[in-house]
């Protein structure tokens, strides 16, 4: 593997000594447009180096610092060489699920294959049962079979698959989709990014000044806490005097130390930054919380001992939190927090970013397997009158599916260059242009349908490709 990005590697420095455009998924930040004479046209194209070359420089450091630090994605490389490869493809198991669910997929998969042209990554996809249209089928929500293609698989990605909790399928104890993928998959943790794009800062509620450079990641127990599948004691007379309901919230050691070692890697790869939001000073559970958490961070950081000072820990009470990410959500990073409080939370900044629905979310197990799709896991808007193909592509929004693509890469997949590859690309897209169902937030821009909005996206990378150097590597390095 080393042998062959050093000989990638020496083929890009031989191509910018030639004066010859060279696209390299690197690093993105602010693309520099080649001269008029460098503007050669590349019809060959180059085999490119492997994104995990061009990690964050500092993210790396405090990789290389942290000991004994516990991972929570699948890393799909192993003795038999480079996973991604055309020999051995990144294996995604797509579930397109229901309503506009289908369409988002399609999306997210153009973009994805774009991303293969234009890097030396190879996809191969598997398509799986998922929602009310496998219910109908095969009476079941989440087949089994779905559940082996999912757990053969490098990362899933999941459409949508419900339009309310209140449905029959609820009431007859099926719970969703979703919920059975988190149980069988044993799914302990949702990853919730919350970020202000700037083409799309003027959708936001606030002031463009306190909603400007909000990037959050939340990171949310799921397994565990007072949403977790444990009993409901009622008593037998709802309508008389006595009447009364309690609901279980409980931690143990394990299930907060997890999460824990989870927002740890997790800042590792960000800025190093962690808030803890409980509510500490009123709950026992909460100040149990607090305690393991802080005791997890103190034996990984080397304590008082001041080993390690790249992470820094703090926390807030949730009241004084969800005040502050209101007034001010720019000076937030990484929160971690228990699966009540996150709920809650994520649906508090979310709004941040205003009223459009196109947050992506990530769901982890501890054998590594992720499930990527829409954060909502309930959405009207997915399930329009209209059941024609044609006319569902008007109306579909694939933003939080592409972006849910671009985690993908991220985290599971460890091709962090290739998730900042479709940021790029989808920053250039929306300052001109918007799916027709974001049309109303920005009425200047050009709207066209979910179909056309991912081939804008495709576009845009071979523009890239062909004018312009997104990052050099003598400024990236290894």
């Amino acid at each position: 593997r080393k042998e062959r990005e050093k000989s990638e590697g020496d083929m890009m420095a031989g191509m910018l000594s030639m004066g010859r455009p060279a696209f390299v998924a690197g690093n993105l930040g602010a693309p520099q447009r080649l001269g008029p004479a460098e503007r050669t046209r590349v019809q060959s194209r180059a085999s490119l180096p492997s994104a995990r070359r061009f990690s964050r420089a500092s993210a790396l450091l405090r990789m290389q610092t942290a000991s004994a630090k516990r991972e929570f994605f699948k890393k799909p490389d192993d003795e038999n060489g480079m996973k991604g490869s055309p020999a051995r493809p990144f294996h995604i198991a797509l579930l397109p699920g229901d309503g506009l669910g289908p369409e988002a997929i399609r999306a997210a998969v153009t973009v994805l294959d774009a991303v293969a042209q234009y890097t030396d990554l190879t996809f191969e996809y598997v398509y799986g049962d998922y929602g009310l249209e496998s219910l109908k089928e095969s009476g079941d929500l989440v087949p089994d079979k779905t559940l082996r293609l999912c757990k053969e698989a490098d990362a899933v990605l999941r459409g949508y698959q419900g339009t309310s909790r209140f449905t029959p399928e609820h009431s007859a104890g099926l719970i969703s989709a979703h919920g059975l993928l988190r149980e069988k998959l044993g799914l302990f943790a949702q990853l919730r990014p919350v970020k202000v794009f700037e083409p799309l800062l003027s959708a936001s509620h606030l002031k463009s000044d306190y909603a400007q450079g909000t990037d959050i990641m939340i990171v949310r127990e799921i397994a565990g806490g007072a949403l977790a599948s444990r009993p409901i004691n009622s008593s037998d007379d709802e309508d008389g005097p006595l009447a009364e309901s309690s609901s279980s919230l409980s931690y143990s050691t394990h299930e907060v130390e997890r999460v824990a070692a989870l927002a740890l890697q997790i800042a590792e790869q960000r800025s190093g930054s962690v808030l803890n939001v409980d509510k500490a000073d009123a709950m026992e559970v909460s100040a149990f919380w607090r305690r393991k958490l802080h005791g997890f961070f103190a034996r990984k950081l080397g304590g008082f001992k001041g080993e390690r000072n790249d992470v820094r820990v703090s926390d807030m009470f949730v009241d004084d939190f969800c005040r502050e990410l209101v007034l001010k959500p720019s000076r937030f990073d990484v929160i971690v927090t228990s699966n009540l409080f996150g709920d809650i939370i994520a649906e508090v900044a979310s709004g941040v970013a205003g009223a459009m629905r196109v947050s992506p979310s990530a769901w982890l197990s501890e054998s590594g397997l992720a499930v990527y799709g829409p954060a909502d896991l309930y959405n009207s808007e997915a399930y329009p009158a209209t059941t024609s193909s044609a006319e569902a592509a008007k109306v579909c929004n694939p933003l939080a599916c592409i972006r849910a693509a671009s985690m993908m890469l991220r985290y599971s997949l460890d091709e962090p260059a290739a998730a900042d590859l479709i940021q790029t690309a989808l920053l250039k897209v929306l300052s001109v242009t918007v799916p027709r169902a974001a049309s109303k937030y920005f009425p200047e821009r050009k709207a066209v349908d979910a179909a056309e909005f991912a081939n804008a996206v495709a576009d845009e990378m071979a523009y890239m490709h062909q004018y312009e150097m997104v990052c050099d590597p003598a400024v990236c390095g290894d």
